[in-house]
């Protein structure tokens, strides 16, 4: 905070007042004119900026004007030590010029082209232009309380902007406050309907099963069927339709619980639901495969049968190409838990899967939680930070500052450059194992499930059932939930607790900058709009990630209500921290340990 004299001064010489402002910015404006140019950010492909001035020339500026005015203010007094000699005027730092440009920027009149960036103390190649609409209004309201109040007290000018804008603020959060009121009103009121619904369903089915029973046993007293039959089938559907209305009315809704599972066998139909929903979904994807296939194919493949038997093997190598095996660093690799420098957790890097996958000072130790470490692969090199809530840290603070007053339980950010340019649909991210999962639910609601985020989401390959390697992976620009790309010098740093989004060095949509996270992510997910857009060598990326589900101190997934282990269901795998391209080339991947993994694999 900088001081201010009895006269309103503040300590650099200039007046604060809103006057003096709109005079300092339109004698800066005029000055500059031949500087404020449309200009092109200095990459390949960089977004052209109009009308705006280059960081240095402002500061220059600023400079040569407090020592014009401290020459005029001290040419009559007595020069000391501190005072230039040519000029007579005080030595001005660089830094009283960029306090005086930064409360342009306060009053409105001046901001970083991005809205991003303030001025700093040092050399940087940052973009800045006048508010032209906010000066000539500042002008005009100055000129009507001159001619109307000549004794008006000049502060009342910025105080007037000032109040405008929290008028404005004000307005936008009630209107916020109102859109989100009526969305919780509406979310309610579908809750409601849903639970009657569900009541009215369970009561409907509670009717059925004690009518079932009751024509079962009168099925047995007036014909000879066995009736010892017909009355215990008739028991337990009575049973069933006590533990439902029990379960309804929340008498006991552990012992329905309990049950599930038997009365799932009980009510389970003649015929194998799961297997008969497999069937059709294979067939439909087998449909769908044949329409893609060309017509020569087809053709050849008429010829080839009718000529000469194809083996299955050279058949099925035409429809899918050779698949890359996944490689893991497994449990017998690791150090002794209790040399764990995080203990119960352990990150290192997944050095099977490239030889070129590095970071220095490290090996194959415990990377750093908390604070960033820089590694290299084949195609990417910079620096990642992870930091995991309740885990012991390399900086405790620092974890603690970023998770108080957040539901947030991971971060994993990541921030460099490529080394050669690559598409956006083919760079992925996500998780992948060299066996299959344990104790997943049915198959078919799996399938189900994945068909589902395939239509919302086409780019996302999700094979977990019946896989000898399975994988999810997704887009990283569709998955990221802040994505930042940035000129060398400019990019976020990512220690900081809020990295913002930035996308506009893409292109295309994203040139205006106006995208959302939701829209960048819908945009990005589909693989035909994403290759069109292209990671250069260049700019730097800053990928940060953030969930609050997974808990890597006890390794579950905490659903708010309940948690679920994972353990059991990795069979002794450790997730990831991974980028990857769709033909098997890693940019990262970095294993997430827990010692309760070492157990499970144990037992």
């Amino acid at each position: 905070m900088r001081m201010r004299d009895n006269a309103g001064n503040d300590d650099d010489g200039a007046p604060g007042s809103a006057e003096n402002d709109l005079s300092l910015v339109l004698a800066m404006k005029e000055d500059l004119a031949p500087k404020t140019l449309d200009r092109r950010w200095p990459i390949a492909g960089g977004r052209l900026y109009k009308k705006c001035f280059l960081h240095a020339d402002a500061v220059e500026w600023m400079n040569s004007h407090i020592t014009g005015k401290h020459a005029a203010v001290h040419s009559a007094s007595i020069i000391p030590d501190s005072i230039s000699s040519t000029t007579g005027a005080p030595k001005v730092t660089e830094v009283e010029a960029v306090n005086r440009l930064n409360d342009l920027i306060d009053s409105g009149f001046v901001s970083h082209v991005c809205g991003k960036h303030r001025f700093v103390a040092k050399q940087r190649t940052l973009f800045f232009r006048f508010h032209e609409d906010v000066i000539d209004n500042t002008v005009q309201t100055h000129r009507r309380w001159k001619d109307g109040h000549p004794g008006c007290p000049e502060r009342s000018l910025i105080q007037e902007e000032k109040f405008k804008k929290l008028e404005i603020t004000t307005k936008r959060l009630c209107d916020t406050i109102e859109k989100y009121s009526n969305m919780l009103d509406e979310a309610n009121g579908k809750i409601l309907v849903l639970e009657e619904s569900l009541a009215s369903i369970g009561f409907a089915f509670v009717v059925v099963l004690f009518v079932a029973a009751g024509l079962l046993i009168f099925h047995a007293v007036n014909s000879h069927f066995d009736s010892t039959i017909a009355s215990g089938t008739a028991v337990v559907f009575v049973l069933i339709a006590c533990l439902m209305w029990g379960s309804a009315c929340g008498s006991d809704i552990n012992l329905v619980k309990e049950n599930a599972v038997l009365l799932g066998k009980l009510m389970r139909p003649t015929y194998d639901i799961e297997k008969s929903f497999l069937r059709d979904v294979e067939q439909e994807h087998e449909s769908i495969d044949n329409k893609r296939e060309s017509s020569n194919f087809s053709v050849m493949k008429q010829v080839s049968h009718a000529i000469i038997k194809v083996p299955k093997e050279i058949e099925a190598s035409f429809r899918k190409p050779k698949e890359v095996s996944i490689k893991m660093r497994e449990s017998s690799d690791l150090p002794e838990v209790s040399t764990w420098p995080h203990r119960p957790v352990f990150v290192c890097v997944n050095t099977p899967v490239s030889p070129l996958l590095k970071i220095p000072h490290v090996g194959q130790g415990a990377c750093p939680l908390g604070v960033p470490f820089h590694f290299s692969s084949e195609l990417f090199e910079g620096k990642c930070l992870l930091r995991f809530k309740n885990v012991p840290s390399d900086d405790s603070v620092g974890d603690a500052n970023y998770f108080m007053g957040r539901q947030r339980l991971f971060q994993a950010i990541v921030q460099g450059r490529f080394k050669e340019e690559l598409s956006v649909a083919t760079v992925l991210t996500g998780h992948e194992f060299v066996r299959p999962l344990q104790r997943l639910p049915p198959s078919w609601m799996i399938r189900a499930g994945t068909n589902l985020i395939r239509r919302l989401a086409p780019g996302t390959e999700f094979r977990l059932v019946k896989e000898k390697q399975p994988r999810a992976l997704s887009p990283l620009a569709a998955t990221a939930q802040v994505v930042s790309a940035d000129a060398p010098g400019n990019e976020p740093d990512i220690t900081d607790n809020d990295i913002k989004e930035d996308v506009s060095m893409f292109g295309g949509v994203f040139g205006d900058g106006s995208m959302s996270v939701p829209q960048r992510k819908k945009h990005l997910s589909d693989p035909s709009r994403a290759a069109q857009y292209t990671y250069d060598t260049e700019s730097v990326y800053t990928f940060d990630f953030y969930q609050s589900l997974l808990d890597c101190n006890t390794y579950s997934l905490d659903l708010g209500f309940t948690s679920v282990g994972l353990s059991k269901s990795l069979d002794g795998q450790p997730i990831q921290v991974l980028s990857k391209t769709k033909d098997g080339r890693y940019l990262w991947s970095f294993q997430i340990w827990n010692e309760s993994l070492l157990k499970e694999k144990r037992e």
